[in-house]
This record gives C-alpha cells, structure tokens and sequence, in this order.
C-alpha cells in the first residue's frame, strides 16, 4: 500500500471526524486487510507453489492487533491512526520480504537435492535460480479482472446502446460483460503488451544474474559455488533485479 493510498484510506476511515473509536478503526482497517490479503494470494505464485517450510512469523492482522493493544484510550485522532497504519505497512513489507528470502533459501535446498550435488557450475546456478524466479512469478493467466473509473463510461455507454433504459436478465448482463472484456482486450493489447515485459525480464535477468555471478565468484566459468553462495547469489540477484527490471506495462481489465 503506497503512502498515497494509505492517506486516502486514513480520510476514508474519519470522513470529516476528528476521532474515531479504537473498535470502529480496528474493524475497518481489518476489512482492509482482508482485501490486501485476498489480493496478494491471487497475484503471487509463491501461494500456489509448494508448501513453504518457513511461514511468515504473525498475519497482517496480529500485526494490527499488536499495534492496537498499545493504545489506552477508547478514541484515536487521525495523525494517530495515521501512524499506526505506517507502522503497521513498515512491519508487513519487512515480514514479506523475510518470507521470500525464506521461501528462496528452502527451494536452493529443494533443488540441490533433486539434483543430489552439493556444488553447481555456473550454468547449473543459472537453470536453478531461473526455475525459482519462474516458480514465484506472478501469473498472467487466471488473475482478477481490474474494474475502474477508466472503463466505466465505455461499458455504461456499451449497455444504453443495447438495453437503453430497459431491464434485463443476469444472463444478458454477464453476456455483455464478457463482450465488453473482449473489446477492451483486443483494445488494449494486454497479452501482447505482457508477452514484451515477459520477454525484457527475461533479458534483464540474464543480464543481471552474469553480472552478479561474476562479480561474487570471478570470470571463470568452470568454479563451482555451494548452497550458501547460491544463497548469497540469488539475495544480490533479487535486489538488483528489483531495482532494474522493467516496469508492468499496467492494470488491464481483461483475464486473458
């Protein structure tokens, strides 16, 4: 959650009011939750992967709850509230990049195993690390449809062109629906769009993964590193490729 959208929620919450309940704030920012937690699971392959041998230490809503549980007073003001909501984003960032970190460490063993060494050359590093990052991409296929402002009108001004004014059956609306998903597909050329970003990722991958190798363990290409340079390796890769990977071309209505 950005600061910006944090502030948004924040103003949401009070709506005019100077203080809130700590009740009315604990239900509402739950529900909000609840949405990130739903939203992160649908997005992130790591949840549809193998189970993970290392779980995140407390949910979002511990978190919350612990935040909560230090304050006394029945009311909170909004700077507040502002607070605990930036402290409470600091410490699920912190916890979700242990539970990659910790995800990362626990498929470097799994895959050492299948291949029964306890050494790799470099080209034995790059096919492993490559299975891990595709393993935690986040999926085209299946992800909920994004719904907004930006395509609001087009679909109001699909519906008076075929309907008008009058009623019509649940069927008829989930025809039109999936009409209108398709033109705004074939609009917006989302998988071709995709299918470019996938393709600079994967080249910026290479690059930094080389880049890295080479930096850790020299030119040679015949060394051989263990499970724990692999570690170091695949730590210096993420951070680097976080940095300088190209951007997602953006939010796209369809499912496709």
């Amino acid at each position: 959650m950005s600061n910006r959208s944090m502030d948004e929620e924040i103003e949401r919450i009070f709506n005019g009011k100077i203080e809130i309940t700590k009740e009315k704030l604990k239900q509402t920012l739950e529900e909000l939750l609840n949405k990130y937690n739903s939203l992160r699971r649908s997005h992130s392959a790591i949840h549809r992967a193998a189970p993970l041998h290392n779980e995140m230490k407390q949910e979002p809503n511990q978190l919350l709850e612990s935040e909560l549980d230090k304050i006394t007073s029945n009311t909170i003001s909004k700077e507040h509230a502002k607070s605990i909501l930036s402290a409470l984003r600091t410490q699920m960032k912190d916890q979700w990049h242990a539970h990659i970190d910790s995800y990362i460490q626990t498929s470097i063993k799994d895959e050492m195993k299948k291949l029964n060494v306890h050494e790799v050359n470099v080209s034995q590093a790059h096919d492993l690390l490559r299975t891990i990052c595709h393993r935690m991409k986040p999926s085209h296929d299946g992800t909920p449809a994004v719904l907004d402002d930006s395509v609001k009108n087009d679909f109001l001004n699909e519906f008076k062109s075929k309907h008008g004014s009058n009623k019509i059956s649940a069927e008829e609306v989930w025809e039109i629906v999936k009409d209108f998903d398709k033109k705004q597909h074939d609009k917006m050329g989302c998988c071709e769009k995709n299918s470019q970003w996938d393709s600079q990722r994967e080249k910026k991958w290479d690059e930094i993964f080389h880049e890295q190798y080479k930096e850790l363990f020299g030119e040679k290409n015949n060394s051989k590193v263990n499970e724990q340079q692999l570690e170091e390796l695949a730590k210096r890769l993420k951070e680097k490729f976080q940095q300088e990977c190209p951007q997602h071309p953006g939010k796209r209505f369809c499912q496709h």
